[in-house]
């Protein structure tokens, strides 16, 4: 029983530095996404006093989801150090706004010397739109009648507003000039009348005349 208590105990330290050595090292990952599928990411390396735990060389950037392949897709990949403030930023256009995941891995050891940490540590974020953005679903405009639009060219004619008669169009008042005919036209014969009787009766009076002087 005493050997199995000091076992159990160094055991325990020993698990208790794990976290601070290989697994503590690794990368965040931040996305999202705007209405029209555009999706903006931005990495960072794990939070730690000692800058030199910091810094890693490769890290990948690959995105999952619909219209992707079904291993992702790798949009890039970049690295830390003290030069870009251990982060670096970037966006995908998405043929469509859908859900992806955006994983950040660091495929080489951290430090400068890389013989810090593991390989292949990894973090995820989700990247969506956003409740305001549409969701994509076509909805059916109301029917509406489309008013029957009339022809108000020269060369047509225009239904009246009452009865059946037309209005003629410009062209056809133009090319024919209509009869002169109404009310205003009898006193123009009564006057044509009363000159032709005159005339005659002239003509006659100077015959008559003639044949007396002979």
């Amino acid at each position: 029983m005493r050997m199995r208590f000091p076992l159990a105990v160094g055991l325990a330290a020993g698990l208790a530095l794990i976290p601070g050595t290989a697994l503590a090292h690794h990368p965040e990952i931040k996305a999202s996404q705007a209405c029209d599928g555009l999706v903006k990411w931005t990495a960072e390396a794990w939070e730690n006093d000692d800058a030199d735990r910091r810094i890693n060389d490769k890290i990948e950037i690959r995105i999952f989801g619909e219209g992707l392949p079904k291993a992702g897709k790798v949009v890039t990949i970049g690295k830390f150090n003290e030069d870009n403030d251990y982060k670096f930023s970037g966006v995908y256009q998405l043929d469509e706004p859908v859900k992806v995941t955006v994983k950040a891995t660091s495929l080489v050891h951290w430090g400068e010397d890389a013989d810090r940490g593991d390989l292949n540590e990894f973090r995820e974020d989700t990247a969506q739109p956003d409740e305001d953005c549409d969701s994509g679903e076509v909805i059916s405009a109301p029917e509406t009648t489309t008013p029957q639009l009339i022809d108000i060219s020269p060369e047509t004619t225009v239904p009246g507003e009452t009865g059946d008669p037309t209005l003629a169009s410009p062209a056809v008042v133009e090319g024919e000039q209509l009869p002169f005919t109404g009310s205003n036209t009898v006193p123009l014969l009564i006057a044509g009348f009363v000159l032709l009787a005159a005339g005659i009766w002239i003509l006659r009076n100077n015959g008559r005349r003639a044949g007396h002087s002979d």
